[in-house]
Order: structure tokens, then sequence, then C-alpha cells
């Protein structure tokens, strides 16, 4: 949540940057665009699937007209999802190149002393680091955040027109999804907190170390520079804070959030032995209950790989409630079989829905290899970060 807001923080400034903000609305219009278009369709499916089982017209339309209308709906989000991810891979293009423009006129008016302070260390960490990251935010974050946002908003409207009892859970469930999510992203914020000055220092030191080489080589100093060995121990000490930290964080999103998955299924299948809601309703709404808390998911996969990324993690962890990546549904499918090992392209080919695909994309582009496990198994955790070769393991 905190991510989210800092998102939303971010688009006045990226605006003020670029100049001219008419190509990140255009990003904002088509992210709105294909969010109702994903929405109305994701909504659609309760409808299609009760006209199916019932065999009677609902709404007016029968199942060849549902047919039809999410037919329309996939092509037309297509579209927009098209020009939404275009788009977006321009506007974060456009201002990585502006942004280095301006830090390099910046940096040329500085005088020659401002290059001894440890602003400097600072200062390449941005440039290197720092600045890849926002336009990553731009190209991978910005826009998947406003369409789900939108996704989410529709869905809950929608499903209050077909069953107020169904709008109220999905209305109860989100702030508690939403809070999980808070919760975890404060973890998170935490140990960026602990990490980052240690990081400032070491990026200071090296750049010490290297402008000074030869007052270290006189003084016989260049092979055992204790500054920066004091702060490359320094430096760790916070990566391990940073690391449970971390950890922490992503058990109380991904464990909370699962079981709020599976009280929403315990309430519809209450109504449904209550006698208050069809079983075929019920069934439909479960499935998308399940799309809806995909949709809020998605934005904590993306944020996730953005931390990774952003700390330089060795490998990002997935935790769910099966034991790796199947071919199929295994809780759906007995036949599924499961992957000990699989690519990100394989993941693309078969079509297979590891986690919200921005997310999978950054994780490719970004060489950051994925690990999915099964979190409910007690120790599970444990055993992944000792190495052990359990789950599937996601890479290049």
């Amino acid at each position: 949540m905190i991510m989210n807001m800092a998102v939303m923080n971010f688009i006045p400034r990226c605006r003020r940057m670029l100049g001219d903000g008419t190509v990140l609305n255009r990003v904002i219009v088509f992210s709105t665009i294909y969010g109702l278009f994903e929405g109305v369709s994701i909504f659609a499916l309760l409808p299609a699937i009760t006209s199916l089982v019932t065999g009677q017209p609902v709404l007016g339309l029968g199942v060849t007209g549902w047919i039809v209308v999410l037919a329309c709906l996939a092509v037309l989000g297509g579209v927009a999802n098209y020009f939404q991810l275009s788009r977006g891979y321009s506007v974060a293009m456009f201002f990585i190149r502006v942004a280095h423009d301006m830090i390099g006129n910046r940096v040329a008016t500085l005088p020659l002393g401002w290059f001894n302070k440890p602003l400097a260390g600072k200062l390449s960490r941005m440039v290197s680091t720092e600045l890849m990251m926002a336009g990553e935010i731009i190209a991978h974050f910005v826009s998947p955040f406003i369409s789900n946002l939108v996704v989410s908003l529709v869905v809950l409207i929608l499903t209050y027109t077909w069953d107020v009892r169904l709008g109220m859970t999905l209305t109860v469930a989100t702030p508690f999804f939403l809070l999980f999510v808070a919760l975890s992203t404060k973890l998170n914020k935490k140990a960026k907190d602990i990490s980052e000055p240690a990081e400032v220092e070491l990026s200071n030191r090296i750049v010490e170390f290297a402008h000074c080489q030869a007052a270290l080589r006189s003084c016989g100093r260049s092979a055992n520079y204790s500054e920066l060995t004091t702060a490359n121990r320094e430096w760790l000490r916070a990566k391990r804070k940073e690391l449970w930290l971390n950890l922490a964080g992503n058990v109380v999103g991904n464990s909370f959030s699962q079981g709020i998955v599976v009280t929403l299924m315990f309430m519809s299948a209450q109504f449904a032995v209550g006698g208050t809601l069809q079983p075929v309703e019920a069934i439909a709404f479960i499935g998308l209950c399940l799309r809806y808390t995909q949709v809020l998911t998605g934005i904590t996969d993306t944020a996730a790989a953005l931390r990774g990324i952003e700390i330089g993690a060795d490998v990002l962890l997935k935790g769910t409630r099966v034991d790796g990546i199947y071919t199929a549904d295994p809780e759906k499918d007995p036949t599924a079989v499961k992957f000990d090992e699989i690519t990100f392209d394989e993941i693309y080919s078969r079509n297979l829905r590891v986690m919200d695909l921005t997310a999978t994309t950054m994780c490719k582009e970004n060489n950051l290899p994925l690990v999915v496990f099964d979190m409910d198994t007690p120790g599970n955790l444990k055993r992944v970060l000792a190495g052990e070769n359990i789950g599937t393991r996601v890479t290049l």
C-alpha cells in the first residue's frame, strides 16, 4: 500500500519532469480503458456461467450472447493493453533520457571539490540503479496499478448490481486484504531504511578507494583499506536484517491474503448451503473471487519484483498453496505435472499463471530468478532459505 501511494505521488512528479504531460496522460487513459474492459469481462463470467449451467437467459442474454460479449471484451481489452504497454515503455525511455540530461547538466556546473565529498557515491548509485528503477516503475508498475485499481472498482460495483450480499462480501474483504498488504509493505520499507545508509556508505568508500589510489599505494594501504572493509562488513550486517524483515513482510502478505480467499470461498458455500444463493451462482462467485483477488495480488507481485530488483536480490521467493508450478492447476486437474525447473519463456508459451505478467516480465528482464513453493507446509520457508531443492525454480 505504501508502494502504491508512492506511485500515486510519483505520477505528478514525473509529469513535471517530462515537461509535457500529454504522453503520460495517454498511458493513464489507455490503462483506465483496459481496466474497464477487463473488469466488465471478469464480472461477465458470473452471468455467463449461470446461463451456461441453467440454460436460461441471464440479463436478457443466453449462452451465445454472453460468449459474443466476452469475445468482444477480449478483443477490445487486448487492443487497449497493447497501447498501454507500448506507451508505458515509450514514456519510461523518454523519462530516463530527460533525467540523464538534467543530471548531466547539473553535474557539469558543480565545483570540482564536490566530487571529493561522500555525495559522489550517492550520485553514482542514483544514476546507475535508482534512475533505472524509476524507469521500471513507469514501464511496469504505473500502468498495471491504474488498470488493476479500475478493475477492482468495476468488479466491486457490478457485483452489487448482481447480488447485494456478494457485493458486501467483497467490500468487507478488500480493506482487510489491503491492510495486510500495507503491513507487508511497511516491513519492507523498514528493511530498506536499515540497508540504504549502509549501501550509500559502501558506495562512498568504493569511490574514495578508487579516487585515492595514488595516495593509498604510496602508503602501502591499497591492499588493506580498513575503511572499505568496515563499510562492507556493516553492509553485510544490514543486508541480513533487511532479508529477515523482507521475509516477514512476504509471509504476512501472502499468508493472510490466502486466508481471505479461503474465507470468501467459505462464505459463498455457506450462502449456497443455507439456500439463500443458488449453487451455480455460488460456484461462479467463487471463480469471480479468485480472479478478483488475483487482480489485487498482481499489485503486490509487481511491488515484490520491484523491491527484489532494487536491492539486487539473488532470487524472488513466492509462497503459494501448491508446491510449485504445474502444467495446469493441480487443485482442478489431478493429471497436472509439476516442473522442477522452468524458464520464463516456457511460462509465456504455456500461458502459465505463476504470478502477475508484469512481475514475471520484470524478473525476466532483470535476470531475477524465481522460486515458487508451498507456503502452507511447515518448515518449507526454512528449507528454501537453506538452499534445498523444493518447489519450482524459474530461470532464464
